[in-house]
């Protein structure tokens, strides 16, 4: 038996009594951990696969500790200019056995009520989005941003030249090319759906819930999947993104 499980923003296949090297979780040594992002299951060959997550299903863990991994050194040098830079990163993991696959909530547990899976930062409010889902933005990146007061796609979307140099002084392992060649702001331009016409913060939250993260997804929307989404998103109805014209607005912002 096995199930895939979202850890941190992080797809993991995991089996009982095994442990595996996840982004940074909060947490102690010795702490029992809950992840309920259930994707899929498979209990000897019979297949469970969420829409987009199994209601009910757990996974059950406990922290063995926390570790880093091998130093990346990044040098910047530009040709007659005197200019240098050298910046060094390690990124930080937790080590989790798996000790019990839940296939429904029934199946109490006596792991840590309340315990968080998200990586290591403070509590997520309302107005912040989740910045790793912005390939080149890890938990320990998104942490610092955080810090600095960057929680957002928008402010993402918006950086000015300034602002980029700002956080590659302020955030060790970040450099200006870094941002540009991992493409943050167009990134995260294709992920803010308040950019479409008619998802405001709350939609867009609770589009999160149900795995649309970007406008590519909106751009891509079936009419069984607007369906799934009038049904499960309370205000949205298949009249209101027909007449706001969501799939339109998307394949034009995703261009």
């Amino acid at each position: 038996m096995y199930a895939i499980v979202e850890i941190a923003g992080t797809q993991v296949k995991v089996e009982k009594d095994k442990y595996y090297y996840t982004p940074l979780l909060e947490g102690n040594e010795g702490d029992k951990v809950e992840f309920d992002n259930v994707l899929l299951v498979d209990n000897d060959g019979k297949v469970n696969v969420g829409a987009p997550s199994i209601n009910g299903s757990k996974v059950i863990g406990k922290i063995l500790g926390h570790q880093k991994g091998d130093k990346v050194v990044v040098f910047k040098k530009k040709r007659r200019k005197g200019y240098k830079k050298k910046n060094g990163h390690r990124q930080e993991f937790t080590k989790v056995q798996i000790s019990d696959i839940l296939l429904s909530a029934s199946k109490a547990s006596t792991s840590k009520k309340g315990e968080t899976l998200a990586p290591k930062k403070s509590a997520k409010s309302q107005s912040q989005d989740d910045l790793s889902k912005i390939k080149g933005i890890g938990p320990v990146f998104q942490e610092e941003l955080n810090k600095i007061g960057y929680t957002t796609f928008n402010q993402i979307a918006k950086l000015t030249v300034k602002e980029c140099e700002s956080i590659a002084e302020k955030i060790d392992g970040v450099s200006v090319d870094l941002i540009k060649s991992e493409e943050w702001i167009k990134q995260a331009k294709a992920t803010d759906l308040t950019q479409i016409k008619g998802i405001g913060p709350v939609f867009k939250e609770e589009l999160h819930k149900l795995g649309y993260y970007n406008i590519g997804q909106i751009a891509e929307l079936t009419t069984e999947d607007i369906e799934s989404i009038a049904e499960k998103i309370d205000g949205i109805s298949t009249d209101l993104v027909k007449s706001e014209e969501w799939i339109e607005q998307a394949k034009k912002l995703n261009k």
